[in-house]
């Protein structure tokens, strides 16, 4: 295995916000891969999946994004969609400045296939796309009445926790990782505030109403057993997406991160290999 740079470090949002990013660096780069994290957690939980592409010559740009990890204010406040999405592109730029000519892929989780959505439907610079689990669906256990008032709510009282969220049990079964999380204190575990509650509630149908011009090959998949974000979510944004080379896949028994589920290669290998044939 050659040797990987570990980077830590932060960048100037358009508004003067600093964000916080992780980089991993092969010494040979083949593509950029921007990891894009999900709700309430942030890149230092993604350690693993950065060492495995890195170690197949992707050099890995994870940002913790607003109200997340070390770039939150308070966290679990997400306080704007567009802000994040427009916080992935000045990473994105980072990462060719230091990598020219290479292509540039997208991986994200829950919540950040969401941000990736969004982000690929505003760029014409992104090569291939994967999502997991990805949040194109409101699940089927948020109240219908929370959802009319989530617009005023958040403008009244942005920070208010609404909407109960955090439980550890329905990421992983694996109970290492169930650990970590209840240990972490960067991981936000209260109730959705109602500012990010609304931000979603309004990003979902955008990014839906964009994925025809979506173009690029994608690699859709989905635990199959997830409680957190129902798989009915990846069946739309497949349906829905513009690319011709798009494939759906169902990890039969994960849980929402199938990364961090005991049979984790199984994924990790599949988003590799099929992000290698496509570059």
């Amino acid at each position: 295995m050659s040797e990987i740079e570990i980077i830590e470090d932060w960048f100037t949002a358009h508004d003067g916000r600093q964000i916080f990013y992780r980089a991993r660096v092969p010494a040979q780069v083949r593509a950029v891969l921007l990891l894009v994290h999900g709700l309430a957690e942030h890149s230092g939980r993604y350690g693993h999946v950065m060492d495995h592409f890195a170690e197949r010559g992707f050099a890995v740009y994870a940002p913790d994004h607003r109200g997340h990890g070390r770039s939150a204010i308070t966290l679990g406040d997400l306080e704007s969609m567009d802000s994040i999405v427009a916080d992935l592109g000045l990473l994105h730029r980072r990462a060719i400045t230091v990598h020219p000519g290479v292509p540039v892929v997208v991986l994200g989780h829950s919540m950040g296939g969401l941000i990736s959505t969004l982000y690929t439907e505003r760029t014409d610079e992104v090569h291939a796309l994967v999502v997991n689990g990805v949040a194109m669906d409101i699940p089927d256990d948020v109240s219908p009445i929370l959802i009319k008032l989530a617009p005023v709510l958040a403008k009244l009282f942005p920070r208010l926790g609404v909407e109960p969220f955090y439980d550890p049990h329905k990421l992983s079964s694996d109970p290492a990782v169930i650990a970590q999380v209840e240990a972490d204190p960067l991981f936000y575990k209260g109730k959705v505030r109602a500012r990010t509650g609304a931000q979603l509630l309004g990003s979902i149908p955008r990014a839906i109403a964009g994925l025809n011009q979506i173009t690029v090959p994608v690699l859709v998949t989905h635990g199959g057993a997830d409680p957190v974000v129902p798989t009915r979510a990846s069946e739309i944004f497949y349906g829905g997406v513009g690319s011709k080379d798009k494939t759906l896949h169902f990890f039969e028994g994960m849980l929402h991160e199938v990364h961090n589920e005991p049979g984790r290669a199984e994924p990790l290998d599949m988003w590799s290999k099929w992000l290698l044939e496509h570059l």
